[in-house]
């Protein structure tokens, strides 16, 4: 073979060097159903020049299709490099398409009597998003998980990076529960090779910048149905927040919203969050936990500063019912060993101890920040708020944790100044559109309304209003009724399951009234798009 190789004296070889991919939709940097993608190609012929070198593309993936297949690139000299328009390939993304897809892709040369094949891949639909600030880098991502997507091959993400250094972690995720048998996770599981999965994703994440409360911030949400038995029926959104500014590039914020979707009180709540930090990759075996009692946040470091001085720290900020839970490979507490396979009992003592097992000596660590006990009334939600801060060392961490308390505070006012009663009617766009099969319709009703008796301006929390929300297809025939009730001013947010119905166009109104059959109610109707 290595003898042909060298006495083939007419062979060639087209290589493509580095892809271009731009997106063609919402331009959120993401590639999502319903977008197209448009790929360029830098390419280099390594050998005998070609005289009309042709590139055709093809996929077995049915999660795309190709809307522009390539063409001729012509002729090319011996280590000559071209750059294609950036339209080369274009590929549409099926409204249909499966999450977190790696597409495959096969691309196929042809000169006279040359012919050759190499692959690309690029992703699809991915459920998880990197949250960067000027200092800081965390992946989050569609399921509770904190670091990587893929446990524990952890490809799928950049885990946490503090000033453009390595990882200085091998896994995070978010638990809770009201006991041992009632855990729900995305941590490791008992044999330690695999994750709980007890997620199911609802609102794939997605991040803004700027947010609406921050200048960047992402959104997710999903439910606890894949965690049966133990199954709690709660509902959780996951917001994570950080600012501009040198100020501000140490820390980001991560907001849970627990809502309880039973008809029951959950009491006995505890919620946290697992961190298994490497901070050393070469030598993770001498780092170590402590807590800060004083300014209430733990922290993680390398033994001496050595080879890294990296100090990360973590905090409970909505509550001072926090737990802080410190693990090394030897069980130091409690033995309490999270490498060897992290049971429901042991994940159970780690969320409800509180701060009695808050530190442990240069080994292998992990750790829990956690926040509990509480309750949780039916349909209500219970908000629980971390943050994650990086420093160059303990007193800069300290400094750093201080500011990042400041501007939690000022986080919090200026969402719930937002949150005030709203003062108009207004149907809102469907989430995610198109669907399949549930959906969430969320609309607002106004603080307050002109009274037909008086001609003035009443207050809804008085008197109320009868709403009803209504789904219809597309024959103006109505299929469901989703709401049909007095409520006072709010923003609502009501899931719709269209399993029992055909894809297609369907229609939702929002009809808002003082009193039933008012003649000044407020109607609004959108469309929505159920594909199977």
């Amino acid at each position: 073979n290595a003898q042909n190789a060298l006495s083939n004296t007419s062979a060639k070889s087209a290589r493509i060097n580095e892809l271009t991919l731009l997106e063609v939709g919402n331009k959120n940097g993401i590639f999502e159903s319903g977008e197209n993608i448009k790929i360029g190609f830098k390419i280099t012929n390594y050998l005998n020049p070609t005289s009309n070198l042709n590139i055709s593309f093809s996929t077995n993936d049915d999660n795309i299709e190709f809307v522009k297949n390539g063409g001729s690139i012509g002729a090319l000299n011996t280590l000559q490099e071209i750059q294609t328009s950036v339209d080369f390939l274009e590929v549409s993304i099926k409204s249909t398409a499966a999450t977190d897809v790696d597409v495959d892709v096969l691309v196929t040369y042809s000169d006279n009597n040359y012919t050759d094949y190499e692959w690309i891949t690029f992703s699809i639909n991915p459920t998880y998003q990197i949250h960067t600030t000027e200092n800081l880098e965390v992946t989050f991502n569609s399921k509770g998980s904190i670091g990587f997507d893929d446990y524990p091959t952890n490809l799928k993400g950049r885990g946490l990076i503090f000033k453009s250094g390595l990882n200085l972690m091998f896994e995070g995720a978010l638990l809770y529960g009201t006991s041992a048998s009632t855990v729900v996770n995305t941590a490791r599981n008992a044999g330690a090779d695999a994750k709980d999965n007890d997620f199911n994703n609802i609102t794939p994440i997605i991040i803004s910048s700027p947010g609406s409360f921050a200048d960047k911030e992402s959104y997710t949400k999903f439910n606890d149905a894949f965690a049966t038995p133990q199954s709690l029926g709660i509902e959780t959104e996951v917001y994570t927040y950080s600012f501009d500014g040198e100020e501000n590039a140490d820390f980001i914020f991560i907001r849970y919203l627990f809502k309880n979707t039973t008809g029951n009180t959950i009491t006995n709540f505890y919620a946290g969050q697992y961190w298994d930090f490497d901070l050393d990759e070469t030598s993770y075996d001498d780092d170590l936990v402590n807590y800060d009692f004083t300014n209430n946040f733990g922290y993680v470091y390398d033994d001496n500063g050595d080879p890294i001085s990296t100090h990360i720290g973590l905090a409970l900020l909505s509550s001072n019912q926090v737990g802080f839970f410190a693990m090394d490979v030897d069980g130091t507490n409690n033995n309490v060993i999270s490498w060897d396979g992290f049971t429901d009992e042991e994940k159970w003592t780690t969320l409800s101890s509180g701060l009695d097992y808050a530190s442990v000596d240069s080994s292998d660590i992990s750790a829990v920040i956690s926040g509990g006990p509480f309750e949780i009334l039916p349909n209500e939600k219970l908000q629980v708020d971390f943050v994650v801060v990086a420093g160059d060392n303990l007193q800069n961490l300290t400094n750093n944790m201080a500011v990042a308390k400041n501007k939690y505070n000022d986080l919090v006012t200026s969402i719930e100044n937002e949150n005030i009663l709203p003062t108009t009617f207004e149907l809102y766009q469907n989430y995610p559109n198109p669907f399949n099969p549930t959906t969430t319709i969320k609309y607002s009703i106004a603080s307050k309304v002109k009274s037909e008796k008086s001609n003035r301006f009443i207050p809804s929390g008085v008197e109320g209003f009868i709403v009803r929300l209504t789904v219809y297809d597309v024959l103006g025939r109505e299929i469901a009724t989703l709401v049909n009730q007095k409520q006072k001013s709010g923003i609502y947010e009501i899931n719709f399951d269209a399993s029992n119905y055909s894809s297609g166009v369907y229609y939702y109104k929002l009809t808002v009234g003082a009193s039933q059959g008012s003649s000044n109610s407020f109607i609004q109707t959108k469309k929505m798009l159920l594909l199977k």
